[in-house]
């Protein structure tokens, strides 16, 4: 194993670099539970602050707009439409809302960053 710092080799399980003190990481069980949520993409935006949006807000569009979505107008849009149609287009929202919050939950780290952002997904073919 080495260094993803400066390349120099180190033992398994060790927790820093002697070389140049890099923190390494470790992969446990808590970690890729810190991943999952820690997973960010091209913008810096993280997969655990997206989901907790989309778990409260969702039908309001509140994950879109954090994650910077082709859509995200369209769902707040929706979402102000609720008012004069008595709640019936915030229930569509709220199934959308539910359909992003799996596809959140499900994506791949390298699928992460390019969840809602169709113009990037194009450019990943």
């Amino acid at each position: 194993m080495y260094c993803s710092n400066c390349g120099s080799e180190v033992k398994e399980g060790q927790a820093i670099c002697l070389n140049c003190g890099f923190a390494l990481r470790n992969k446990s069980v808590n970690s890729e539970a810190q991943d999952w949520w820690g997973t960010t993409n091209s913008r810096g935006k993280q997969r655990g602050v997206s989901f907790i949006l989309a778990w409260f807000l969702g039908p309001f569009g509140a994950h879109r707009l954090y994650l910077g979505s082709d859509y995200r107008v369209l769902m707040v849009l929706i979402a102000l439409l609720a008012i004069p149609t008595l709640g019936l287009t915030l229930a569509i929202n709220a199934v959308w809302a539910l359909i992003d919050i799996a596809r959140i939950t499900m994506a791949r780290p390298e699928e992460f960053d390019t969840l809602f952002d169709s113009r990037a997904a194009k450019e990943a073919l």
